[in-house]
């Protein structure tokens, strides 16, 4: 079975959003009840998360994510791109092109 990967992008109380490229490289987002994270895994905004599709319990809806497992914690997506940031800075700073 195919494991798509995105990433947490809205969060409510029980449930909340993952936006997702699909292999047409269309970004969408697919619904998450957070109780189909996998045991151990905390629901973070910004996370990076594998999942795969079930079918949605509400008929005539679309398919929504289960099996959620957490790839890279908001802490750990945060200092990567902050990474980027400097890395791009330095390299501005000695001329150098991005």
């Amino acid at each position: 079975m195919e494991k798509y990967r995105g990433r947490l992008t809205k969060k409510r109380e029980n449930y909340g959003f993952i936006r997702y490229t699909n292999s047409a490289g269309i970004s969408r987002d697919v619904f998450v009840h957070f109780s189909n994270y996998l045991l151990g895994f905390v629901p973070e905004l910004n996370q990076i998360v594998e999942f795969d599709f079930g079918p949605s319990p509400i008929e005539d809806k679309p398919p929504v994510a289960i099996r959620v497992r957490v790839v890279k914690t908001a802490e750990e997506v945060l200092r990567d791109f902050n990474k980027q940031i400097n890395a791009g800075v330095g390299a501005l700073g000695q001329g150098g092109a991005l």
